[in-house]
């Protein structure tokens, strides 16, 4: 069971957590554990390298965030209790 003072006490400090390109379904990681992935929306003809057609994604920082994020309920049910602190777009 959620200790109600330490949700409570997240409360008064305004507490947030931010919709970034770790809940959005436009970011690919190879892990969990990965901190940088790669955007399939927002893609770029990379000058040093062959490009897949329609060129590459943008590598991405997972606590990074920008205004097409996209988020499923889904990607928010590993938070439990503390989805109620998800800031909603």
């Amino acid at each position: 069971m959620p200790d109600k003072n330490k949700y409570q006490k997240l409360r008064d400090v305004g507490y947030q957590i931010p919709p970034t390109c770790g809940f959005c379904n436009h970011g690919r990681f190879a892990s969990p554990a990965n901190a940088w992935g790669e955007c399939q929306k927002h893609r770029y003809e990379h000058l040093k390298h062959d490009n897949p057609k329609g060129g590459r994604g943008i590598s991405i920082l997972r606590f990074g965030t920008c205004p097409d994020v996209k988020v499923e309920p889904e990607a928010l049910l590993f938070l439990g209790a503390h989805h109620e602190f998800f800031q909603k777009k």
